[in-house]
């Protein structure tokens, strides 16, 4: 007997022939086959682990995100301008609200109003500019539809009477109310800041 022909078995150690693919004692394999129990052990676990962690995190987003329309807004731009009413230059106050649904059901912008000389006065703006003969417009936005996952660029208008001092005055610490109906029917008012914030020209 050749003492070259035989090895180790990788695993009990007893003496096999150097090309055995299978040891004749333990019955193990030689090759990369030995690693298989234990690789397909692990295996199993891991899968049966991310299994688990995909439901608990689908469940988890699920609870999170309301099971509504959820709108959220910031305001982008805060200017002025000036708008020909009926032949008499009119100032226009101008603003940019980005407006999110981060729900899983559409809603609705409804109106977008700013608050005037008192505490409790709000005036309209509108989505295009129209001729108005009064101090403010009344013209209401149209209504917007926000659907889930999505995003809106807004922009209106609110045509005022104001001499400059009197709208800088009245607009530089204001605040707007987004009026928003969720998908279920229920009525949401979104109050936007706009603090210390004087609308600049907009050319």
């Amino acid at each position: 007997m050749n003492t070259n022909d035989y090895v180790e078995c990788k695993i009990c150690k007893e003496e096999i022939r150097r090309n055995a693919v299978i040891c004749s004692h333990c019955k193990n394999f030689q090759n990369w086959r030995r690693h298989l129990g234990l690789s397909s052990s692990f295996l199993s676990i891991l899968l049966a682990l991310i299994s688990v962690i995909t439901v608990f995190v689908t469940v988890l987003a699920n609870t999170t995100i309301k099971n509504d329309s959820d709108i959220n807004a910031s305001v982008i731009s805060w200017q002025r301008t000036f708008f020909n009413n009926q032949g008499k230059m009119t100032q226009v106050l101008v603003t940019d609200i980005f407006v999110t649904n981060s729900g899983k059901k559409p809603g609705i912008i409804k109106a977008v109003s700013v608050k005037g000389n008192s505490e409790n006065e709000f005036r309209y703006f509108q989505t295009k500019l129209q001729k108005t003969d009064d101090a403010y417009s009344h013209h209401s936005i149209d209504v917007k539809i926000v659907e889930p996952g999505n995003s809106q660029l807004l922009r209106i208008y609110l045509v005022t009477n104001f001499d400059v001092s009197t709208f800088e005055k009245v607009y530089s610490n204001s605040a707007l109310l987004l009026e928003v109906v969720n998908f279920g029917g229920e009525n949401q008012n979104i109050m936007l800041k706009v603090e210390n914030r004087s609308p600049i020209l907009f050319n």
